[in-house]
């Protein structure tokens, strides 16, 4: 599937015209993982989103996170698994800051990345497309506030 189709997809580009699915799928790098691979660890930092375009991801975080005890669960725990068209790291395009969970593949799995500084640049350049990706970013996180 080309990537501005994949793109049509994914829930924090919903109502993106076609021209601007087009300036986003260009910065986009298609990154493969084998099984088992871990994509990034929770509390590391980061700026990239990740778009499942075939295989599946498990998002894992730590029990302490979740308020439970690491004598009753001492390994992560799966709190999601995202197949195509589904994202994950979205929050590190609006901040930076360590990443709440981790993701690991649970199947050889092929991703589109965009990097925080392809992105800026692409908003700087379009910042309708910004605030509309921001938008619904938002929309997603605090659906409350939708």
């Amino acid at each position: 599937m080309p990537i501005a189709e994949l793109l049509h997809e994914v829930d924090i580009l919903y109502n993106l015209p076609d021209k601007q699915l087009r300036k986003l799928a260009s910065i986009c790098l298609e990154e493969t993982y084998g099984e088992d691979d871990v994509v990034f660890r929770q509390n590391a930092t980061g700026d990239t989103l990740y778009i499942t375009q075939e295989g599946e991801v498990r998002i894992l975080v730590d029990p302490p996170t979740l308020g439970v005890e690491e004598a009753r669960s001492p390994a992560p725990l799966t709190v999601a698994t995202l197949m195509g068209g589904q994202i994950f790291g979205e929050i590190a395009l609006v901040d930076p800051g360590p990443r709440s969970a981790s993701a690991e593949c649970t199947s050889e799995t092929r991703l589109l990345t965009i990097r925080g500084k392809g992105f800026d640049e692409l908003c700087e350049q379009d910042s309708e497309l910004g605030y509309r990706v921001m938008k619904n970013i938002v929309a997603e996180v605090c659906p409350q506030m939708h």
